[in-house]
């Protein structure tokens, strides 16, 4: 009869070396840097299609707006003077850089005392793209995106007047190659407005410069109801900046984003 050893027969078990080790330790590093990679473009995707969800949200607003009101488009501009501002309303409060309130006030998109789009938009994340994580004075930026300061023209547009305006929507001659909302560099968001300068004479010009933060482009509704991404052409447009928000926003006028989006603000009368 045969029986079982007394001490089991050594199996054989060796350590990593070294070099073995770290080349372990480097695919676990490449591994984990594709995760991380592969996790922040979707969500840099799914952040893109929630951006380009609000600003549809926001163009069915702007179209249902002339169509209860005799075609006319929503103001774009006047400056907030008080709770009770009598309409006509513009589609949200905004001013220039010397008042917070205009991008870190909730009310001033969702109160319809103040904003003419607050009874079709009560929700105030439509109006801002998930990917910004900006503060203005420690108080979180309420809006991501700026109108065409051509497009329904208020008190203090300063519009060029050698370039059309337009007050109702039969006076957009090519709909489809004007554009309405534009993502705007958080930064340099103010008034309700996207500003755009158009005088080819001027050496420069206030610019709300296009946002960045899809992969170097920002999303763009147009008169005709669709929306797209516009790519930054001028690497000066990618200039970030330390401070919350620009005193200034003086841009030359041969910056290929200005000269871009020139094209599709307004043409000449």
């Amino acid at each position: 009869m045969n029986y079982p050893l007394s001490q089991p027969a050594a199996r054989c078990r060796r350590a990593f070396t070294l070099p073995e080790l770290l080349v372990v330790i480097g695919i676990i590093g490449v591994l984990a840097s594709l995760t991380v990679g592969g996790v922040a473009k979707v969500k840099g995707r799914a952040q893109r299609a929630e951006c380009l969800s609000n600003l549809r949200q926001l163009m069915i607003a702007w179209l249902k707006h002339p169509g209860e009101n005799d075609d006319r488009l929503v103001l774009n501009y006047r400056p907030h003077s008080g709770t009770n501002n009598p309409p006509p309303l513009p589609w949200v409060q905004g001013d220039y850089h010397y008042t917070y309130d205009s991008v870190t006030n909730s009310e001033f998109l969702t109160d319809p005392k103040l904003a003419a789009f607050a009874s079709t938009i009560p929700n105030p994340r439509v109006y801002r793209c998930p990917a910004v994580r900006h503060d203005v004075q420690g108080i979180p930026l309420t809006r991501s995106f700026g109108l065409n300061q051509y497009m329904g023209a208020g008190s203090r547009s300063e519009t060029d007047p050698a370039y059309a305006t337009f007050a109702r929507l039969p006076d957009v001659a090519n709909p489809a190659g004007i554009f309405t909302f534009l993502e705007l560099n958080p930064h340099t968001i103010c008034t309700s407005m996207a500003r755009v300068p158009m005088d080819t004479n001027a050496a420069d010009g206030y610019f709300h410069m296009p946002s960045f933060l899809h992969g170097g482009r920002a999303v763009m509704a147009f008169a005709d109801g669709h929306v797209d991404a516009y790519g930054i052409r001028d690497k000066d447009t990618l200039r970030t900046y330390r401070v919350d928000w620009l005193p200034d926003h003086h841009f030359t006028m041969t910056n290929a984003d200005v000269l871009a989006i020139r094209d599709l603000t307004t043409y000449q009368k």
